[in-house]
This record gives structure tokens, sequence and C-alpha cells, in this order.
């Protein structure tokens, strides 16, 4: 594997990560890693099996993308306002990973933390960084890092690629809308299998905690606190079904949610913007 396709590899990643569709995704992966093996234990001058140089280049591939931003809190969740801010990053797992020389960006230029040299995370561990609070990892800053009206966060691991990135607040807006309304379920009398799907198309995870989904007068869902949707994927909010697949949302409404002959989807984030419209039928 050559520079050029290494690149393009990794940039597809974000893609696989989140993908819904599970032998494409296999299919991409054991190429570029097998690729990436070969090219390493053609060119390496020690001693690799091949096993040896397939499982390096797995690690060096995929294992950064454990890696993931969870949170970003930008009021405090103490009380002690801009000292106690911070963003959390998580390791999915299964392996250690050691985030020596990271980087955490809060959007713009100056605003950057490195992580020290020496910092692992383990498997299922997380670690917050803080604007200023001791004795914690820290921005080191006297001032605010988080918009409290929106913002975005970036982690670059110590190559400089991007690893994973954050939006919220009126930096969230732009790339999530209702992509598709099922107006018409099969389940009789309440047609609880009607849904809404809401798509995320940036390379963000996007903070949708108390954004509200309308399907008119008195018939609101509201996303739970801490609720994020995933880079490239979509989420579905069910009239009265749970499904743990697509999200596990739901208006929990004993009767149908969508009118058949037409309708209007609303989508509104927590400070009531508009940020999605879609409407079909007699609605349009």
């Amino acid at each position: 594997m050559n520079d050029t396709s290494k690149k393009t590899f990794i940039e597809k990643l974000p893609q696989l990560q989140f993908g819904e569709q599970s032998e494409p995704c296999w299919q991409a992966l054991a190429q570029g890693v097998t690729e990436s093996a070969k090219a390493l234990y053609e060119k390496s001058d020690t001693q690799h099996s091949p096993f040896a140089a397939w499982w390096q280049s797995c690690f060096d591939l995929l294992g950064p993308r454990q890696i993931v931003i969870k949170q970003v809190d930008c009021n405090g969740s103490s009380g002690n306002g801009e000292e106690d801010e911070f963003i959390e990053i998580n390791n999915t797992g299964p392996m250690i990973v050691d985030l020596s020389n990271w980087r955490v960006n809060a959007g713009n230029e100056g605003q950057d933390v490195t992580i020290p040299v020496g910092t692992y995370i383990l498997p299922g561990a997380r670690i917050r960084i803080y604007t200023r609070k001791k004795g914690e990892f820290s921005f080191n800053s006297s001032h605010s890092i988080w918009n409290n009206k929106g913002d975005k966060a970036f982690l670059y691991d110590d190559k400089k690629t991007l690893i994973s990135s954050w939006a919220y607040g009126n930096k969230a807006c732009d790339d999530v809308s209702i992509s598709h309304i099922n107006f018409d379920g099969k389940e009789k009398g309440s047609e609880g299998d009607e849904y809404a799907q809401i798509t995320n198309e940036s390379d963000c995870w996007v903070d949708v905690s108390g954004w509200q989904l309308s399907a008119g007068k008195d018939q609101n869902f509201e996303f739970p606190l801490l609720t994020a949707l995933a880079p490239k994927t979509s989420v579905r909010v069910y009239t009265n079904e749970i499904d743990a697949r697509s999200g596990g949302f739901s208006f929990k409404s004993k009767r149908a949610i969508w009118n058949n002959k037409g309708d209007i989807g609303t989508l509104r984030d927590n400070t009531g913007k508009q940020v999605s419209k879609l409407s079909y039928g007699d609605a349009v």
C-alpha cells in the first residue's frame, strides 16, 4: 500500500466505522489492512512474520479509531462555570491506546491542548480535559473554551490525523435533517411502526440533546440528554415501537402520528430554531 492508497483508506474509515452494511465494511477493511501488511512485510528490515505484519498494520490503521469524543460540556456540570467545562474522550476497546502527543482543538486557532507523553487509556475508560481545573487534564485557560451557543471539537493523533470530531449548538445544525417519514405503518390500529428518520450527513458526532421532532400540535418527541448522532448515520423515531438497532427512540403514542393523506415533520434544536422540515402528500 503506497502513501496515496493509505491516505485514501484512512479517509474512508469514518464511513466504515459507523456504516450499517456489514459485508461491504468487512471487505473494505480486509483489503486495506492486508495491503498495508504486505507493504510492511516487504519493506521491513526486521524479521516480521506475515502474521506479525498483518497485526501491526491492523493496530496502526484501526487502533486509533477506538478513541472517540463522547461529550462536550460547555456549561460546567458541577456549577463552577468555565473551570468545569470539559471534553470527554472514550476508548471503545478492545486495545490499550497510547495518547501521547494527541491534540484536542476547540475550533479556533490556539485553542489546543496536547495530551502528555505517557498517557494511556484502557478499553472502556475515559479521560476528561477541563478548561482550567487543577489536578486534571486541562487547557489551562483563564477564559471559556467552549462557546455556549455552539462549537466544534477535533481530536488528532500524534501523526496529525483527524480521529474524531464533535459538534453541538448552532454548529450542529447544517448537516442534520429529517430524511424520510414512513407514514403508512403496517401495524393495525395505532400504526406504531410508523417512523421519522433523522440523518447526520457530517463527519462529526452531533449532539442533539433536547432537540425536538414535531408532527403537529401536541405531537412532539424530545431527544434525551447526552444523545448524539454518529457520523454518516441515521436514527428513527417510531410512533410506538422501540427498535434498539435504529436508536431506540419513540413518541410512545397509542395512536398514529403521521397522517396518511399528508403531514409535516419539523426538527428543532434545543433553542427552538428550525433545523429541518419535511412534508409529504397533501401538505406539500
